[in-house]
């Protein structure tokens, strides 16, 4: 399980979104998920706009993103 935090991001480039993606893919692989949480708005919605809420799991907050990562969501 992986949770990262983007409460500090202000802008999220495609380089980075892709890292994501890899990081996402390789971690389902071995059985786990990486969930982000805590994402501005404007990220949220670069995100989702871009279809990639698909891939990458987004919540709210910390807690929120461990009850997904372990299935309790």
């Amino acid at each position: 399980i992986q949770a990262v935090s983007l409460g500090m991001v202000t802008d999220i480039t495609s380089s980075a979104l892709t890292a994501f993606l890899r990081v996402a893919d390789r971690l389902s692989r071995l059985g786990g998920k990486l969930v982000l949480f805590s994402a501005p708005p404007e990220v949220e919605r670069i995100i989702r706009r871009g279809g990639l809420d698909q891939a990458l799991k987004i919540e709210p907050t910390l807690e929120a993103a461990l009850a997904t990562a372990e299935g309790r969501k």
